[in-house]
């Protein structure tokens, strides 16, 4: 599964929602480790560098509760937003998303291929995923397995 990022904050931030890209400049940005707001910023046209001031999260759920909270305007991972923008805690600012170099995988064990329960639940995941409206990035076509070659007495 792909996953993207655009801007979120709470309905009630201090000063408004923001209304243009530029707007940010008035906003604590949140940060986090392992997700960088230049990527969105050259997507919304600004030629701005990586914020280097701001509260900076390690955790993802820290950043968005955060912006819930009105602390600042957060980049959002849509696999993580959860229901905060159907709940209407958090707002999407913008209809800018960049694509997130974060991709998600089912990982089993070839022999495991064929199990009913794997399949069962393989489809229950990609059932789920397709329902969210959060999860814009999509979903690949379900894999599609190699013909098995006969073994050789």
């Amino acid at each position: 599964m792909d996953d993207g990022y655009f801007v979120a904050c709470s309905p009630g931030i201090e000063g408004g929602v923001p209304s243009r890209p530029a707007d940010l400049a008035r906003y604590p940005l949140l940060r986090s480790e392992n997700e960088f707001w230049e990527p969105w910023f050259r997507a919304a046209g600004l030629d701005w560098e990586e914020p280097s001031r701001g509260p900076k999260y390690e955790d993802a759920s820290h950043l968005l509760q955060a912006a819930v909270e009105g602390q600042g305007v957060a980049l959002a991972r849509t696999s993580l937003i959860g229901s905060d923008l159907a709940n209407g805690v958090l707002v999407r600012a913008f209809d800018i998303s960049v694509p997130s170099p974060h991709r998600y995988f089912l990982v089993y064990p070839p022999r495991m291929a064929d199990s009913p329960k794997l399949a069962v639940f393989r489809q229950w995941l990609r059932d789920e995923v397709a329902a969210d409206p959060n999860a814009g990035a999509g979903l690949p076509p379900a894999p599609r397995r190699p013909a098995r070659r006969a073994r050789r007495k």
